[in-house]
């Protein structure tokens, strides 16, 4: 005879499981557009919290559907900026001005990072360390202070407060004035060296005098090649002296104004070190921290975090599953079923186990399309969310594909060890 108390226990363990499985749907359908509305200031440009919302999107989409051959989305190693989520696991996404899409080709500096629930975390830059490739500086985007900003021009480009303050251009550019003043110094340099070089009269109507002249920032053209629509000057008297900024937009011209931003955050490479702990439950592969496959080291803290993301999504796609087979008992025999993939982690045409593309760190040097090495990797996983190997593949298309695993170090070569076939994407809602 049942025990009644087990019995409660047992129902409300099963509630509790389920809870935790819807509220983790939800939130990949209700976090995305959540926020404050902040705009921010990523180097010279405004990321409007809107569009970084449409990226953030797109990059949680690509999460569940990009195949692995693509770099993006990318893991984040630098989660330990982040201790308030140091529950969830982080990826990064490009983020460009000009497009919500994703672009091909160099994809610059500039990352918007994201929780695997797609949650919101930060707006980062990151560059190559100086003397060193194969680290990084990662540097907060910070945001842009809406009542600090002031109408009409700019009082005096020479009075600095502090490095908060920024001198804002329409929609899209904003610069500190150590910048601006650097960039007007050396184009005046480069006149007063050409001796047939001459400048355009600044717009009439707008400063107090009209003997001033108009420097284009060419700088702007030659960093952000697509994307950027608006034109910024300098505008500067007879001794070459800063009087202000004006922007074109919509064939007038409009005064910069001064504006404030958040304080901003740097971390350099070496500032993981004290962030650094072991505490970690479970060691999946070996007690190494490397794991070699395919002539790729691969990092066991990489694999790890994957492989929780991979049994988060797992139970997801389960209930998504079941929600597609009594869908398809309700609709009429007539009618034309049409393919519906399920996101990763994906089954294998074998049954037995469910792949999930291993989201690999960004390297300093790669671009958007291109990794480093050939192989490709995926991580395995059973119908009891058990870690089965990791495989590897060189097939870089978007057909049946058949995936090696690899060899622990302890492990032999023996039939044990098989080969798994995953089948291609039939309808995948993103671009690969």
């Amino acid at each position: 005879m049942l025990n009644p108390a087990a019995l409660l226990s047992t129902s409300i363990a099963l509630l509790v499981h389920i809870s935790a499985v819807l509220a983790s749907t939800s939130v990949l359908q209700t976090r995305e557009t959540n926020g404050q509305g902040f705009d921010y200031n990523c180097q010279n440009s405004i990321f409007k919290r809107e569009d970084v919302n449409i990226h953030m999107k797109y990059g949680c989409k690509a999460l569940r559907y990009s195949l692995e051959f693509n770099v993006f989305p990318s893991f984040f190693e630098e989660s330990y900026l982040f201790p308030e989520y140091s529950h969830r696991v982080l990826f990064s996404w490009p983020i460009n001005l000009g497009t919500n899409k994703f672009r091909h080709g160099p994809t610059g500096y500039n990352r918007v990072v994201f929780t695997h629930l797609c949650e919101f975390v930060a707006l980062v830059v990151v560059k190559p360390a100086k003397l060193t490739t194969d680290r990084r500086t990662v540097s907060l985007c910070p945001q842009i202070l809406k009542d600090a900003s002031l109408p009409g021009p700019i009082p005096s480009m020479y009075m600095i407060r502090d490095e908060l303050d920024r001198i804002r251009c329409g929609d899209q550019i904003m610069v500190t004035k150590e910048y601006v003043i650097d960039a007007t110094n050396r184009a005046c340099k480069r006149k007063f060296r050409l001796k047939n070089s001459s400048w355009i009269p600044a717009p009439k109507g707008l400063f107090p005098s009209d003997n001033f002249w108009l420097i284009p920032l060419t700088m702007f053209k030659m960093s952000y090649n697509k994307g950027l629509r608006d034109e910024s000057v300098s505008i500067v008297d007879d001794n070459c002296k800063l009087q202000g900024m004006l922007y074109g937009k919509a064939d007038n011209w409009h005064h910069c104004t001064e504006a404030r931003v958040t304080n901003p955050t740097r971390y350099d490479a070496d500032n993981h070190i004290g962030y650094q702990t072991d505490d970690h439950e479970e060691r999946l592969l070996k007690k190494t921290d490397r794991f070699k496959c395919s002539g790729v080291s691969l990092d066991n803290e990489v694999i790890i975090k994957n492989f929780k993301v991979a049994k988060d999504f797992f139970k997801i796609n389960l209930m998504e599953s079941k929600k597609i087979k009594d869908d398809e008992e309700n609709e009429n025999e007539n009618t034309e079923k049409k393919v519906k993939d399920l996101p990763f982690p994906r089954q294998s045409l074998q049954g037995h186990v469910w792949l999930w593309p291993l989201r690999l760190p960004e390297t300093p040097t790669q671009s958007a399309r291109k990794r480093n090495h050939p192989a490709y990797f995926m991580l395995g996983l059973n119908s009891s969310k058990k870690l089965t190997g990791i495989y590897f593949s060189n097939t870089r298309a978007n057909r049946k594909r058949e995936l090696k695993r690899c060899l622990a170090r302890h492990e032999t070569n023996n039939r044990s060890h098989d080969e798994v076939t995953l089948d291609l994407f039939h309808n995948n809602p993103i671009e690969d």
